[in-house]
């Protein structure tokens, strides 16, 4: 999605993870993600979450933040002309506009190249 990749090749920088070789669990944080995009060539920073149109390029956002320390990632879509988000979880296909229930906090990844 955000990668630009197709799904074999995103599982593929998934695997590349320690301890990701045969997991069926996808949970990541920060660093797992950033390394994933590293594999993929490309290039990340964190920034501190404000606003959603505070946001100004392609971004992985963590949201709804559980008492357990468990988060769910979406994408924030940058390139459109008007604010958007789309959720990886199966079955989600819709884009996202209106962002009531995704509560975002803490640092999200940018995309930079």
């Amino acid at each position: 999605m955000v990668a630009r990749v197709p799904y074999e090749c995103a599982l593929e920088a998934f695997r590349s993870l320690d301890g990701k070789r045969s997991t069926t669990s996808f949970y990541t944080d920060h660093k797992q993600v950033e390394a994933m995009l590293k594999y993929l060539g490309h290039t990340t920073e964190r920034a501190l979450f404000s606003s959603w149109h505070s946001i100004t390029q392609h971004a992985i956002v963590k949201v709804n933040v559980k008492n357990s320390g468990s988060w769910h990632w979406v994408v924030y879509d940058a390139g459109r002309s008007f604010a958007a988000v789309h959720d990886p979880k199966p079955g989600k296909r819709k884009i996202i506009r209106d962002f009531r229930g995704l509560k975002a906090r803490g640092y999200y990844i940018a995309l930079l190249a």
